[in-house]
């Protein structure tokens, strides 16, 4: 019978016939975790194969032990491709563990299943409620641990036993190379999110009030939130519609929305897609056949399926951000026919001025002054002989003209006599 996950602690090895040996690495904490190189490259090789799901097999190794305390020590791994992969979780099948018992009986009968690895393909570094089940009922041995690696996000933790939990090692060995772990918020979809809870040993210690004060934040932080659902909902849909369509029609003038984007980002993340699949299977058959330069090779497309894979995450990202969502794309959509309208009948748009005649310049008169009458096409009449009346005079297109002064006023001049010499 193993022991209670409630004692479970790697501490516990100490007491254990362990075999002693010098640790591979420099180190003298009481516990360490050593990885053969190539056993953590092929680890990380199986881990990019398919990013879209998890992956999962066993660590194979022995424990030893020096001065400093006991280590475990990793030399070999056991793929278990039977096992259950979702998007957001991998379970170990009856095939898989048949699979991978073979392997250790007829490969590794001299070593021991030291732990488990799996992958969360850009959820971080953390132990999901499922896997701490598996780690409960399967690997519950002291010296047994978990490593969770990310491909998309290049990260990677080692998680070992601690007063009946499986916590966090801040660091482990690769080669004679330190890697750090590094923890993550639980982000896994198929998980549940709730809080983690101390163990009944660990809870003996603590004071009453630490239970009490952990609720009490956990109210506050509900109140804030629904605090801030009902002052976001407080606007009406109608004031929701004019803000979307006034910022539509404002940035729509000056050509920063593009109606189409969400849908061509979405036709190239479907083509990046395709290529990562085809890329991983290409990899996958060009590492098994590449003899002495396996190592080389694993490395470059352990780099090119990061990229792509960061790339696909980038492009998805973007069309998150940046591409107009279906209300916007509607108003948009209203904007571009109005405008096509408007040009299309001769109209103008409400900002622009009205456009002034060709070769037509304005005219400048002083303030109060008043136009001066157009000339008429007409010539002057000439002047009639004084014994005739004077004609009345023509009314005049323009402004009336003045009243025409008595002939006996100012009579006809008559020529200038020839003066004789």
């Amino acid at each position: 019978m193993p022991e209670k996950t409630e004692r479970l602690d790697v501490a516990q090895l100490a007491a254990r016939d362990l075999t002693k040996s010098d640790f591979p690495a420099e180190g003298k904490e009481a516990f360490r975790v050593f990885f053969d190189r190539k056993i953590h490259e092929r680890i990380a090789v199986h881990a990019a194969e398919k990013l879209s799901l998890e992956i999962c097999g066993v660590l194979v190794g022995d424990w030893h032990k020096d001065e400093n305390g006991p280590y475990v020590l990793i030399n070999e791994a056991v793929r278990a491709d039977k096992a259950l992969s979702n998007a957001g979780d991998v379970t170990f099948t009856h095939e898989a563990w048949n699979e991978v018992n073979r392997e250790m009986d007829t490969k590794f009968a001299d070593r021991k299943i030291v732990g488990w690895y799996h992958s969360h393909p850009n959820y971080g570094i953390f132990l999901s409620d499922r896997d701490r089940f598996c780690q409960d009922s399967t690997f519950n041995s002291p010296g047994q641990i978990a490593y969770v690696v990310d491909p998309v996000n290049g990260v990677e933790g080692v998680f070992c036993w601690r007063h009946g939990e499986s916590k966090l090692l801040p660091h482990f060995w690769v080669g004679d190379e330190v890697h750090l772990s590094s923890e993550s918020k639980q982000r896994n979809p198929s998980s549940s999110s709730m809080p983690e809870t101390s163990s009944p040993a660990a809870a003996k210690n603590e004071s009453p009030a630490r239970p009490l004060s952990m609720w009490t934040l956990l109210l506050a932080a509900l109140c804030v939130l629904l605090l801030g659902y009902l002052l976001g909902t407080m606007q009406s849909n109608a004031d929701h519609a004019q803000t979307v369509f006034g910022a539509v029609t404002y940035y729509g003038r000056v050509k920063c929305l593009k109606p189409g984007m969400r849908e061509t980002l979405d036709m190239i993340d479907g083509s990046l897609k395709v290529v990562l699949q085809k890329t991983e299977a290409l990899a996958k058959e060009q590492i098994d056949h590449a003899g002495d330069a396996k190592e080389e090779k694993t490395k470059q497309w352990i780099e090119v399926l990061q990229r792509l894979a960061a790339t696909t995450a980038a492009v998805e990202e973007v069309n998150k951000i940046y591409s107009l969502t279906p209300e916007e794309s509607v108003e948009v959509q209203k904007l571009i026919d109005q405008k096509e309208a408007e040009l299309a009948t001769g109209g103008l748009l409400p900002s622009a001025e009205p456009p002034k005649p060709s070769g037509e310049q304005p005219a400048t008169k002083p303030s109060g002054e008043a136009a001066p009458a157009k000339p008429t096409s007409e010539p002057p009449a000439p002047a009639k002989p004084a014994s005739a009346p004077p004609a009345p005079a023509k009314p005049a297109s323009g402004p009336p003209a003045p009243p025409a002064k008595s002939t006996a006023e100012k009579p006809p001049v008559p020529a200038p006599p020839t003066s004789a010499h």
